[in-house]
């Protein structure tokens, strides 16, 4: 590893270790993680995370499958590591 490789590991573990002292940290988890369960709903009932009206006025959702999973899941991601880099740099 490089002398600057080392520097910014270095500077990410010292940063890491300051925010997992904090409580705000766990909470913050926690809350990323609950959102997440609940966000795919049960495919039986009748709440949907997703969906679209089409031309006709019909109201179109997605079947649960595997691409729509990992579609949601992508989603989540993306809007997650958002939120986490928000809540880092504000902290």
């Amino acid at each position: 590893m490089s002398a600057l490789g080392a520097s910014i590991a270095a500077q990410v573990g010292a940063e890491v270790r300051t925010r997992l002292r904090s409580t705000g940290t766990l909470v913050a988890v926690a809350v990323i993680l609950l959102g997440a369960y609940l966000w795919i709903p049960n495919p039986g009932g009748k709440a949907t995370s997703v969906s679209w009206q089409l031309a006709d006025g019909r109201l179109q959702t997605s079947v649960h499958s595997a691409a729509y999973i990992g579609s949601a899941m992508s989603f989540l991601g993306g809007f997650f590591a958002v939120a986490v880099g928000v809540y880092l740099v504000a902290g």
